[in-house]
């Protein structure tokens, strides 16, 4: 929205691609667009479109978050990766690295500072400066598609997952239909 108008963007404007996945606008006001196609930054009315040409492990980007430090970390249907505040190119982390899916569903932050990466089939990565470590249906999760992640205010993880519903840190506990979710109609 502008002012009390809705404005839309599309193909015509700039986009690369008038499917939608993610937005985050970052501190300095330039709004983050995840595309079926790339990644835009939308500032002052330009667009400038980031692609696999310019580093992305893949053009599909479903998640944006960025972090304390500025960087904005980036979820593809490849992988993850981060730019710093700095700008320049992208950092990349994939299977290769650690990372437990190439499909990345989601992406959040917690007070510790760690990334924490919702995939689309291995459940949730948690990055530390020094190491991954993953949770999965093994340790709990309902389901290993991880749609969102995010820590509450007293510090609780609430990952909500496909067909499964919601599972919290401070116990694994998983939340279904059967204990007392109601069920959304598809």
């Amino acid at each position: 929205m502008t002012g009390d108008r809705l404005v839309t963007y599309t193909t015509s404007d700039g986009l690369p691609d008038n499917h939608v996945k993610a937005l985050w606008e970052d501190r300095e006001g330039s709004l983050w667009i995840g595309t079926a196609r790339g990644l835009v930054k939308s500032h002052g009315g330009t667009f400038e479109t980031y692609t696999p040409r310019d580093g992305l492990p893949h053009e599909v980007v479903s998640a944006l978050y960025e972090d304390a430090e500025g960087s904005l970390w980036i979820g593809t249907d490849g992988g993850v990766s981060r730019r710093s505040r700095a700008g320049g190119g992208f950092d990349r982390l994939t299977a290769k690295e650690g990372l437990n899916s190439n499909s990345v569903a989601s992406l959040t932050g917690d007070r510790e500072g760690n990334l924490w990466i919702g995939t689309g089939g291995g459940g949730v990565t948690k990055l530390t400066e020094r190491s991954f470590s993953t949770l999965s249906t093994e340790e709990g999760l309902s389901s290993g598609l991880a749609r969102t992640v995010l820590e509450g205010r007293d510090g609780t993880l609430w990952i909500g997952t496909q067909g499964g519903g919601r599972t919290s840190s401070r116990s694994w506990r998983r939340t279904t239909t059967a204990s007392g979710t109601s069920r959304a109609r598809q």
